[in-house]
């Protein structure tokens, strides 16, 4: 459990558990004094105490369905409030060897979220089968792509179109945009690309072939690819909001890795870029959601003024995915 979660647990058991310094952040985040806290068990009971003054948070009912949209199977999510327009859209495309089931948590914490505008959420599956459930955007030698990394061949990695197949699941990708446009009514400039790890890479290139910039950009584990084509559109999308998380001990696409996409978002897109690292591998963790979350929020706000936090300033939803240790999108069968 993360001190950044909305919702913390008032359970002394659990709170005990924490590190003390855990504990404070908490406490600190939702300023909160614990000046006069001497020992640990004051910690927790300053923490017990806040929460059962915090309103009482009902989320909203959701509806989830299944449908094709620009030829793919997605999985939808979202608000009941049919008789709202939509005011924001996500799409969120899963890694090598997942599924649309795999980020759909993501989606439900956001349409729950009682203060936020109506939203729809779309996590579609990849363009390629690989068995089972397991999908991709493009077929990967694992082997081969964990010889270049380990021989530090990554510029044949940064460079890779592999051999066409991402212009060819781009174009895919950009059909379910317009479909998504179709169905919600709203512009590109409303919607927010996101992805990990496959996903995330075909996110990136994707936000940077469309006509008109997304709402932003949500990278989860990912690396630049395209390398040479992406510098022909870069400066198009100046100022992209872009939010990036990436392990600093991710064993498959290592660290560094993402800090060469780093410098290129930040160099030549110039986008308006936050960069999230943290100590974990191959997924996503409590803090990237959290940051995640304080985009969507603060999207929503620039578009709507929508209210999307509560009177003691934290953002409120349903079940939060950090609270419950949840861990979204690891390294999978394929991966």
């Amino acid at each position: 459990m993360s001190g950044t979660d909305d919702k913390v647990s008032n359970d002394a058991t659990t709170l005990m558990a924490l590190p003390a310094r855990e504990l404070k952040q908490i406490l600190t985040e939702r300023k909160i004094d614990f000046s006069d806290c001497v020992e640990k068990a004051d910690l927790v009971q300053r923490i017990i105490d806040n929460e059962a003054r915090a309103p009482k948070i009902t989320p909203h009912k959701i509806v989830e369905w299944t449908k094709e949209l620009g030829g793919l199977t997605c999985f939808g999510v979202e608000s009941s409030k049919s008789e709202e327009p939509y005011k924001l859209a996500l799409i969120s495309c899963h890694g090598f060897g997942a599924s649309k089931e795999d980020l759909v948590p993501i989606g439900r914490a956001l349409v729950q979220n009682q203060n936020f505008p109506r939203s729809l959420v779309v996590c579609p599956d990849g363009v390629l089968s690989l068995g089972g459930t397991s999908r991709a955007w493009w077929n990967l030698d694992m082997g081969d792509l964990m010889m270049k990394v380990l021989s530090g061949q990554v510029d044949a990695i940064f460079d890779s179109d592999f051999n066409g197949d991402v212009q060819k699941a781009r174009a895919t990708v950009i059909s379910l945009i317009e479909e998504v446009k179709k169905l919600t009514g709203l512009p590109t400039s409303k919607i927010v690309l996101a992805g990990f790890s496959q996903g995330a890479m075909l996110m990136t290139d994707v936000a940077l072939h469309l006509e008109e910039s997304p709402a932003a950009l949500v990278i989860f584990s990912g690396v630049l690819i395209n390398r040479s084509q992406l510098r022909t559109r870069a400066s198009s999308r100046k100022g992209l909001k872009v939010l990036q998380c990436h392990g600093t001990q991710d064993p498959l696409l290592s660290f560094p890795m993402a800090q060469v996409l780093k410098t290129f978002l930040e160099k030549e897109v110039e986008a308006d870029l936050e960069f999230v690292p943290f100590q974990g591998g191959h997924t996503i963790d409590g803090s990237g959601l959290s940051k995640f979350q304080q985009l969507l929020t603060a999207v929503a706000k620039i578009f709507f003024g929508a209210k999307t936090r509560d009177r003691e300033g934290r953002l409120p939803q349903g079940k939060s995915p950090a609270t419950t240790n949840w861990r979204v999108a690891s390294v999978g069968p394929h991966e």
